[in-house]
């Protein structure tokens, strides 16, 4: 429930077939997931007694906040027996080798402060007082609001579709140059008041690229003045291309 970048199982199959059999192995897994066996084929000679070693290597190529399954299917070739399955289930988050960036669960918890917690996109460096080239700094003023870094204007903005309110974006949405983005940080706020579980779009100015940079972050609040809040997870694509809520 916590795979950052990969996890893997080593698990032991025993032979139930008295009679020789031979066994391929393949795996179902969805977007977003990749799933390798470190052993593509065995076999057995018909002792009941043999056994054979597996390890299932599970590596997250976006941020998997649901739970996500993948099967790993064993067949004998010569349909000596049913297929065989093993099912995976993983949380978590990696690289993806590519250019979408995620931060692996961070479970910042946002202080009921004028303080805030200041946040870098691209270091992940996080703490109280904004220093130069924070991004986000997500605070109480009555309610959960967002202040967004002010070195370059309007790089650093949150999406609101009705150029008002930062909507709670959810699986499916997208971020990029053709979303509205604001800056205000209080009144544009409101529908982060209630107890929600969704995320913010957002761009920044990446000084290690100079690109403008799209991304989401998963909050999560569950009082009706928005407190306690919680950053789970971030995400954005380093190229400056459009991004993908999975």
């Amino acid at each position: 429930m916590n795979c950052v970048d990969s996890c893997d199982w080593t698990r032991t199959l025993r032979n139930t077939l008295t009679t020789a059999s031979n066994w391929t192995v393949t795996v179902n897994a969805p977007a977003g997931l990749d799933v390798t066996v470190d052993t593509p084929s065995f076999a057995f000679t018909g002792n009941i007694s043999e056994t054979q070693d597996i390890t299932i290597t599970a590596s997250p190529t976006a941020a998997l906040t649901a739970v996500t399954y993948a099967e790993v299917v064993f067949h004998e070739t010569g349909n000596a027996a049913p297929d065989a399955h093993i099912y995976v289930a993983v949380k978590g988050s990696g690289s993806g080798g590519g250019d979408i960036i995620v931060s692996g669960p961070v479970n910042l918890n946002v202080p009921n402060d004028i303080g805030g917690l200041y946040i870098n996109w691209v270091t992940g460096d996080s703490g109280g007082t904004p220093p130069t080239g924070w991004d986000i700094n997500p605070y109480s003023n009555g309610a959960l609001v967002f202040y967004w870094g002010g070195d370059v204007s309007e790089d650093n903005a949150g999406v609101a579709t009705d150029g008002v309110l930062y909507d709670v974006l959810g699986s499916g949405d997208s971020i990029g140059p053709s979303s509205t983005f604001i800056q205000n940080a209080q009144s544009g706020s409101d529908n982060w008041l209630v107890g929600v579980d969704g995320y913010l779009g957002f761009k920044f100015l990446n000084e290690d690229t100079g690109e403008i940079n799209f991304g989401y972050a998963h909050i999560t609040s569950t009082s009706p003045t928005g407190f306690p809040a919680v950053i789970v997870d971030y995400a954005y694509d380093q190229s400056g291309a459009e991004i993908t809520i999975p």
